[in-house]
């Protein structure tokens, strides 16, 4: 009978382990990609470059480059808004999924080219009557 009870507390031992340790397996935000981009991307981003290419069918790619827009800015808020000025005075909501995308900014989703501490390149593209259209956005700090 003593052997029964030991089994039986051991047993609630264990389950009882096993339900703390699955607790404190939780996603930790702060190593969440996601997360860790989105709060990477925070601050003020000068424009180094903006560039426009338009691709028809045959014909090769045609760029045009902005080069060094002086006082233009994307200023990234941690409250989920996005201020440029690029434009005009501009304010959207934003936010950054799968680590590669900036979603909803300006109504559109941008593809993240290139990030790093002190430079940040991202773009997006589309189609009309054969002809693609992309724009791309280089930013430094």
């Amino acid at each position: 009978m003593k052997l029964r009870k030991y089994n039986i507390a051991m047993l609630f031992t264990f389950l009882t382990a096993l339900v703390f340790t699955a607790a404190s397996c939780k996603k930790d935000k702060s190593t969440d990609p996601e997360v860790t981009t989105q709060t990477k991307i925070q601050g003020r981003w000068n424009v180094t470059s903006i560039t426009e290419e338009t691709t028809t069918p045959p014909q090769p790619a045609k760029s045009v480059i902005h080069e060094g827009k002086p006082g233009y800015y994307f200023d990234f808020r941690a409250d989920g808004t996005a201020k440029t000025n690029v434009e005009g005075d501009e304010e959207t909501p934003y936010s950054v999924k799968s680590n590669s995308t900036i979603f909803n900014l300006f109504g559109q989703d941008y593809d993240i080219d290139e990030f790093t501490d002190n430079k940040l390149v991202f773009s997006a593209g589309s189609n009309r009557d054969g002809t693609t259209y992309k724009i791309i956005f280089s930013l430094g700090r």
